[in-house]
């Protein structure tokens, strides 16, 4: 479904004091600033029969109930407002329906921005997919669509892809969550495969438009699975922004005490050559005190929500990421 309230087709469901790695803060009308946030079990609290979301509802061992629920899309909104100062275009991932973001999007810290949405039912065997917000009047939204991973058996996340205009410049984005480690490397090189065949085929069929591609890629930087993603397009495909935090040793996940950065937002290399309307302006991790545990075993760790069955109160195992790009003025 593209928009909260808008049906275009049979097939659409739902368009609708710390530290700061990288900079984010208000900034003029021609930046245009992008953002991805992995919101780890985005859940309400229904159990949906065509759905493996048990242990999300009050009965299931989380004891996810009204209070619980509403206090993470509380504290999610809250981070989201904040993020590159607000962003224009947020890809999610890890969210269960429509319902979540209607939820979403009507909370005071973000309800004064205007957001509506994207999201597509995912075939994901818990229903958990990815989804976008937008500014309509940041973003002029064109349309989207679900990609199908090609290749891959049996049910699986689909890709987000984006489309519309901003500052008059067309951009296409494409939002992922790929397979986790724990799945064979076939999977999960098929899926690249996917994302760059679709990468791909946008930059040939529409070579005029902007690229963008975000998610949790479920790998670093210097993985080579990832590899195949940065040989499209002459004279340079996708380029990673994010590649020299990793190698400073910052992150978006951390696991067993080592910084891993699965989460990036990667985009067409003629925002960083100038041959865009549109350039690169610069990219982050966003990271605060609030987000991050405080004491014990896991200080320094990622406020989740749970903490194996012990409820936390917090936001996600991941660290939302972002970028800005400017508009491009000759001299």
């Amino acid at each position: 479904m593209i928009g909260k309230r808008r049906n275009i087709g049979a097939a659409l469901l739902l368009l609708g004091s710390g530290l700061l790695w990288g900079q984010a803060g208000e900034r003029p009308a021609e930046r245009f600033v992008l953002a991805f946030y992995n919101v780890e079990n985005l859940f309400d609290t229904v159990n949906d029969p065509g759905k493996a979301d048990g242990e999300f509802t009050p009965c299931g061992s989380y004891g996810w109930n009204a209070e619980r629920y509403r206090h993470k899309v509380t504290n999610i909104a809250r981070v989201l407002a904040q993020v590159g100062g607000g962003p224009d275009v947020i890809g999610l991932a890890e969210v269960e329906n429509a319902g979540v973001l209607e939820d979403l999007i009507r909370e005071s810290a973000l309800a004064k921005k205007g957001y509506d949405y994207v999201y597509f039912e995912s075939g994901d065997a818990r229903g958990i997919g990815t989804a976008c917000l937008y500014r309509p009047l940041r973003f002029r939204l064109l349309g989207g669509e679900p990609l199908e991973y090609r290749r891959i058996f049996g049910a699986s996340r689909h890709i987000l892809h984006v489309w519309g205009l901003s500052s008059g410049e067309k951009v296409h984005i494409l939002i992922c969550h790929l397979p986790s480690v724990p799945s064979p490397f076939r999977e999960r090189a098929e899926a690249v495969a996917s994302l760059k065949h679709y990468a791909d085929s946008l930059q040939r069929s529409d070579p005029d438009a902007g690229l963008i591609v975000m998610g949790d890629f479920n790998a670093n930087p210097d993985d080579r699975l990832l590899k195949p993603l940065f040989g499209g397009r002459e004279p340079g495909g996708l380029e990673n922004p994010f590649r020299e935090m990793y190698r400073t040793g910052r992150g978006s996940y951390l696991y067993r005490g080592r910084w891993n950065l699965y989460d990036a937002i990667l985009a067409d290399s003629a925002f960083f050559r100038g041959g865009a309307g549109l350039k690169f302006g610069k990219a982050g991790i966003f990271i605060r005190d609030f987000l991050m545990q405080q004491e014990g075993v896991y200080r320094g760790y990622p406020l989740r929500t749970f903490g194996g069955r012990r409820y936390l109160g917090g936001y996600s195992d991941h660290l939302p990421v972002y970028m800005v790009l400017e508009k491009n003025v000759p001299r």
